[in-house]
């Protein structure tokens, strides 16, 4: 009882705090009040919500119905253009009060009537105005909200007040209903605790007449007999037992050297799995063999006990005497007698079998997550808070994606920022603090892969902070999305691909009514043209009889008979004239006809031919030489005779557009079989101002043209991408600026047969060494397609078959005595490739004559494959 006086003195003032900090009674009012204030914004906040949406919908109806009002009006006067008849309508509608401004216009796009208020925030309508399906104008009209508002204000402060009242009398009515029936029970609920503090647990407690405060008495109640028999049997076990020995939770024992058991405290015994420290004891005669699973971890603990004077934290696999196996930390220290001798050894034993467990499952679960990361297509990192960012860890997955280690960089502070693009570099780099405030950001950049190419990532990242606020790390995710850049990318063209469809079908209606209208004059020519020369044959007679009778009759400088020989050259000129626009008409009505039936077999020399007719006037407008070289039995391929014709005629316009001057001008058109692609080529080449480097990948792009000013719409190329591909075919461009452009056009034999088309570079006469380094540096490389020629006799007729190639390398070297000559003519003939030469030192291009036009390149035996690899990518001008 030593002890009861020493709590009874803590409790009063533990519970002198309680009743000073907290009351129920302001608990339940403000909880109720919170209830009832949430349950009315919300309701009071639905109403409203819903009122405000009436209202606006409201008002848009009534704009649709002024709107549709109007246009019913408007149709006839602005058919007629009665501008005075307009402006009456018009100020008939501006006098409505919601009308906040009001516009018509005519079809001219000229604005007939126009008013405007400035009452706030509006809500438009603008309709076209069509009459007997002919566009006559159009009408905007805007109507206030302020109207609709002005009783939405006062709705919500009627909502307000309203809650405002009821919550004044519901902090009245709780207080009042709280103190009248919760004071008698808490009184009585304290009076019993106050007694139990004072140590008087025998408390009688009264009849409680509400149901909620039983439960507290009668737990009251049986706390006050269980503390009453704990205090009993406390005094029991402390007048029995005073050792720690026998209160502790983890097991104490004393034992020999030998291996038996001194004493053990209940713990020990029941971690074993014994009845008793007495049944442990006497069950238990030699340790090494009936307590450790293997005996071998005895003789360790042994011959540490001998080395040194204790031993920490033992680890050892201990059976229980069930069989069961368990983990066991043991402690211990040798215990001597006056001589030294060790008498005995004393220790502790922790059972830490579920402690290891949780450390293999938590293991375990690590491996598991870093398996998860690492399969996850995205790159996981920590770097730090703040400084430069320094990559502290990063999954190996990024090696997959980028071709760089992990050790890359954790061990180079500047690599990561080094890959960044350029354009990207300081955006990133320089918003990265700032966006980092939030704790959290996220933005997209792209990245250089180890192979040179650029990749898109979704970069995230969250700063990480300590227990107390301080930054400690930040971590990140890296996720490839060059793909979904390129997929949405995909989308957004597709969809203008259907606008431009929209757009060549009105151009269509367009010209077919052009070429009807041509048709007309030119059917009354035709006809006429016959009854003319028959008229003419019936006064070349009589003419010719009169200049008999009358040899001297003369007209101005001409007689008779050149009269006549005149006339005659007319009448043939008008008829010739007549076919050729008749001509002109029927290609025209060829061209933009829909052609919906199935795909069949298409000549491409035809299509050429057939395009020349009506481009071929524009040409020798343009141009001052011009080339057309057809492949001899060409397949068919299949496809629509008119789409190609398009694709045909717009890069040849195109390639029109590109030559300033007609007396320097060149455009080559030649169309070729290449067996290996099994696809029909269509190269259309100028020498015109070329394409610059960073428009080049925008051509394809709807309505993209660096000729706005000049009237070019940018559907051209654009249009000629999607036929193209309509036939499964592709279109690349090569061009280099001030030099020109070449368009070619591969269209498969098979429909259904995919293209592989891969930037080809062309090695000429490379010697073994050469080979060999170009083959291994450029084997694993997916978009460079590595062609080695023995020898470089054919080598015009090999790059005419070639026709992917943009760039060809040729070791000088080996070109023989004609190499000058060689190397001038493919200057010549493919001015827009690029041309490396590799030379053997000393020699260099100094012997090289004054009209062989200079290489691209020159690269020094023996040859850095780093270097070339650069000169490779910069290079690479194709654009498909």
């Amino acid at each position: 009882m030593s002890r009861q006086p020493h709590r009874d003195s803590e409790r009063p003032a533990k519970a002198g705090k309680t009743p000073r900090d907290r009351s129920i009674a302001r608990r339940l009012t403000v909880s109720l009040m919170l209830t009832v204030s949430v349950v009315s914004v919300v309701t009071v906040s639905t109403i409203y919500l819903a009122t405000v949406r009436k209202a606006r919908v409201e008002l848009e109806q009534k704009a649709d119905e002024i709107v549709a009002h109007q246009v019913g009006l408007l149709a006839i006067p602005l058919w007629d253009l009665d501008e005075r008849s307009i402006k009456v309508i018009g100020k008939t509608i501006f006098q409505y009060d919601a009308v906040a401004e009001l516009v018509i216009k005519n079809y001219l796009g000229q604005v007939v009537f126009t008013e405007k208020k400035d009452l706030g925030d509006t809500i438009s309508r603008s309709v076209p105005i069509y009459h007997q399906n002919n566009f006559v104008g159009d009408v905007f009209v805007s109507l206030s909200k302020q109207f609709y508002q002005k009783d939405n204000r006062k709705l919500l402060w009627s909502f307000f007040v309203t809650i405002c009242l009821i919550l004044i009398t519901l902090i009245v009515a709780s207080g009042l209903l709280i103190r009248t029936f919760l004071r008698k029970p808490l009184d009585h609920l304290n009076e019993v605790v106050k007694a139990y503090a004072a140590g008087q647990y025998s408390a009688s407690s009264r009849f409680q007449p509400y149901m909620e405060f039983r439960p507290f008495s009668r737990v009251l109640a049986q706390m006050g007999d269980q503390i009453t028999e704990q205090m009993a049997a406390l005094q029991q076990a402390e007048e029995k037992y005073r050792s720690i020995f026998e209160n502790a939770i983890e097991g104490i024992f004393q034992s020999t050297p030998e291996g038996r058991f001194i004493s053990a405290n209940p713990s020990m015994a029941e971690i074993l799995g014994y009845r008793s420290p007495a049944d442990l004891i006497e069950s238990v005669t030699d340790i090494a063999t009936q307590l450790y699973s293997r005996p071998a971890d005895r003789q360790r603990f042994s011959r540490l006990m001998n080395d040194g004077e204790r031993v920490m934290d033992f680890e050892a696999q201990l059976r229980r005497k069930d069989g069961q196996f368990i983990t066991g930390l043991i402690s211990a220290r040798a215990v001597q007698d006056a001589d030294s001798h060790r008498i005995y050894y004393e220790g502790s034993l922790i059972d830490i079998t579920r402690r290891k467990k949780a450390s293999e499952a938590l293991r375990e679960t690590k491996e598991q997550l870093a398996m998860l990361l690492e399969s996850l297509p995205i790159v996981s990192f920590t770097c730090m808070p703040e400084g430069d960012f320094r990559i502290t860890f990063i999954s190996s997955t990024i090696e997959e994606i980028t071709g760089y280690r992990p050790e890359q960089f954790i061990s180079d502070p500047g690599f990561w920022a080094s890959k960044i693009a350029e354009d990207d570099r300081s955006k990133i780099l320089g918003g990265l603090p700032r966006n980092l405030a939030a704790d959290k950001c996220r933005f997209e950049y792209r990245f250089q892969a180890a192979d040179g190419s650029f990749r898109w990532f979704d970069d995230t990242r969250r700063l990480v902070r300590t227990t107390d606020g301080a930054l400690s790390h930040i971590a990140g995710m890296w996720r490839d999305i060059t793909e979904e850049k390129r997929l949405r990318k995909e989308a957004e063209y597709r969809l203008q691909q259907v606008i431009q469809r929209d757009k060549l079908a009105s151009l269509g209606v367009v010209v077919a009514g052009v070429a009807h209208e041509i048709n007309n004059p030119n059917s009354f020519i035709t006809y006429n043209v016959p009854l003319l020369e028959e008229t003419w044959q019936i006064f070349q007679p009589i003419l010719s009889r009169f200049s008999t009778q009358n040899p001297g009759w003369r007209h101005g400088a001409m007689d008779m008979a050149e009269l006549c020989e005149d006339m005659n050259e007319i009448l043939s000129a008008i008829r010739s004239g007549s076919d050729r626009i008749n001509r002109i008409v029927m290609d025209l009505k060829e061209f933009v006809r829909i052609d919906k039936g199935p795909l069949r077999p298409v000549d491409i020399n035809e299509v050429i031919e057939k395009t020349f007719v009506l481009v071929g006037a524009q040409v020798r407008k343009s141009v001052a030489r011009w080339e057309i070289n057809l492949g001899e039995k060409l397949p068919t391929v299949q496809g629509s005779f008119q789409k190609l014709e398009q694709v045909v005629m717009n890069l040849v316009v195109n390639a029109l557009h590109a030559i300033p001057e007609k007396e320097k001008g060149r455009l080559l058109i030649t169309t070729q079989h290449v067996q290996r692609l099994g696809a029909n080529v269509i190269r259309i080449e100028d020498n015109g101002t070329g394409i610059e480097p960073g428009v080049v990948g925008r051509i394809f792009e709807p309505f993209f043209t660096s000729r706005r000013e000049f009237g070019g719409t940018g559907l051209g190329l654009s249009v000629s991408y999607n036929l193209v591909r309509e036939h499964n075919g592709i279109i690349r461009v090569l061009s280099k600026p001030d030099c020109g452009s070449r368009f070619t056009v591969f269209l498969p034999t098979d429909l259904h047969a995919k293209l592989d088309l891969r930037s080809v570079v062309l090695c000429f006469d490379a010697d073994l060494a050469l080979q060999k380094a170009l083959t291994a540096h450029f084997i694993d490389s997916g978009d460079i397609l590595l062609v080695i020629a023995e020898t470089a006799e054919d080598m015009l007729e090999r790059i005419e078959n070639w026709p992917e190639a943009e760039i060809i390398l040729a070791d000088v070297g080996s070109l023989r005595v004609d190499k000058w000559r060689r190397l001038s003519l493919i200057k010549e003939r493919f001015p827009l490739l690029t041309l490396i030469l590799c030379i053997e030192p000393p020699e260099g291009v100094e012997e090289k004559p004054a009209e062989v036009p200079d290489p691209d390149h020159v690269l020094t035996k023996p040859i850095q494959m780093a270097s070339l690899a650069e000169i490779l990518l910069k290079s690479r001008r194709h654009r498909s």
